[in-house]
């Protein structure tokens, strides 16, 4: 299992970076790649379609109910108004690599 103390981020330039390595193309063509795909999910979630990549992750929104709660510092009630949430469910492919 992965130690959370020796995890390191990765960002959009090196994602580039390497799908351009492993699918030897450009890096132009890689940033192209990368941003269509991204545009994609968006446009997606912007019309409230669920994304599901069989044994990677599933993105969806989700409602989230109004509620009440206590404001920290007066204790004042507060009424918290119905939102909607994306929710990422990672799939098992996934899971399995970092459980191993």
């Amino acid at each position: 299992m992965l130690n959370p103390t020796h995890l390191s981020k990765i960002g959009k330039p090196d994602l580039i970076r390497l799908i351009a390595e492993k699918m030897n193309m450009t890096q132009r063509s890689s940033q192209m790649f990368l941003d269509t795909f991204f545009e994609v999910l968006m446009e997606h979630l912007h019309q409230r379609k669920e994304i599901v990549l069989p044994g990677f992750m599933r993105i969806s929104i989700k409602k989230r109910a109004k509620r009440t709660a206590r404001h920290p510092k007066t204790g004042k009630v507060i009424n918290i108004p119905e939102k909607e949430v994306i929710q990422i469910k990672a799939g098992n492919k996934l899971v399995q690599v970092i459980e191993s």
